[in-house]
């Protein structure tokens, strides 16, 4: 949801707090900008928030969490209970991840979840039948083990912004763009590998899943078509009505509509950037991915001296990358946190290959 807090009048008879009903991912933005713009300025967020965007309850509200305080979820469980699937959402416009997640099953940590148990159920016409009237109704065990255990993991962005950015009045519209891109991409990126989980990110979706074979077909509309049927038969026993999502690069998502405008017309297709210069291509059922999110993202801005420009950074002081200085380009790095997570409930219900055909 776009637009402003909306603000709910409180009777006369109870306290004058204002009760926040559902922020809207703006909320977030703003905030991030009175961070931006307090760090510029050496003013206290709030003061820049109740001054820039007074009506905006949700944007005050988040700032007056500071990275690491408890959370009294009576406080505002409006903004608990939306803005983290909101925000996911509205990366779906450039996150292959979060268009999987709002198919999928999602759900949310409380304040006093440290993991989330969630049962591996498969579809399984067994588990029903008729019976006659009066008679035994039989009983079958689901395949409800092992359980998914998801624990809360935090997506770190931090983007760099010019005092020039920071004083426009573009701000809000600047910074969406660029938190939004940042993290949509990095939430790919980690979210398609293959690599294991540990303490600092969930396991890629392809960790432990070997690679399927691709077809030899010379022709590449057959190939193209011989790799779909590949796939779709691994993981059709938890997809039997829904159709499956395909995730590839851009330019091959764009050539499989081109080479087969009529034959893939069912099919979700989706470019992914994390899969950029490969010629892999996933396929998964999008209700064996669980997704769980935290409260609310933890925001902080910082005119440090010295930024580490690498998306692989390491000890500043023995960095030989490339680093840029705050104070004289006059920038500001703005980091969010995001918690987020992920998990297979199957293994059954992803599969993916490396294309030779087409």
């Amino acid at each position: 949801m776009t637009g402003a807090a909306k603000v709910i009048p409180v009777p006369s008879s109870t306290p004058s707090t204002p009760y926040v009903a559902r922020p809207s991912v703006r909320s977030l933005v703003r905030a991030c900008a009175s961070v931006a713009i307090g760090a510029l300025d050496r003013t206290p967020p709030m003061a820049v928030a109740a001054n820039e965007w007074r009506h905006d309850d949700g944007a005050r509200w988040l700032l007056e969490r500071s990275p690491g305080a408890s959370m009294d979820m009576s406080q505002a469980p409006g903004i608990v209970q939306t803005i983290m699937p909101d925000f996911v959402s509205t990366l779906a416009t450039a996150s292959a991840a979060a268009q999987i997640f709002k198919e999928g099953l999602m759900l949310k940590f409380d304040n006093r979840a440290g993991k989330i148990a969630v049962p591996t159920l498969l579809g399984n016409p067994s588990y029903a039948a008729f019976v006659k009237e009066g008679g035994a109704i039989p009983v079958m065990q689901g395949l409800v083990e092992p359980l998914v255990f998801l624990v809360p993991y935090k997506l770190a962005v931090i983007v760099v912004l010019t005092e020039e950015m920071v004083r426009s009045s573009n701000i809000e519209a600047l910074l969406r763009d660029a938190l939004f891109r940042s993290a949509g991409l990095a939430l790919d990126a980690v979210m398609f590998d293959n690599q294991p989980g540990d303490a600092s990110r969930p396991p890629g979706l392809r960790y432990n899943v070997p690679p399927l074979t691709a077809s030899t077909a010379v022709d590449k509309a057959t190939a193209l078509l011989d790799d779909i049927e590949t796939l779709h038969k691994d993981i059709e026993p938890v997809t039997p009505t829904h159709p499956a999502i395909y995730v590839m690069s851009p330019t091959r998502a764009l050539m499989a509509e081109l080479r087969s405008p009529h034959g893939l017309d069912p099919l979700v297709i989706i470019g992914c950037w994390a899969f950029h210069g490969t010629n892999d291509v996933a396929a998964l059922a999008p209700d064996i991915i669980v997704s769980a999110f935290g409260d609310v993202p933890e925001i902080e801005a910082s005119p440090e001296p010295a930024v580490q420009m690498d998306t692989v950074p390491t000890d500043i002081n023995a960095a030989v990358t490339r680093t840029t200085s705050a104070w004289q380009s006059g920038c500001i790095a703005l980091k969010l946190r995001l918690p987020v997570t992920w998990a297979l409930r199957s293994d059954v219900g992803l599969a993916w290959l490396t294309a030779t055909g087409w």
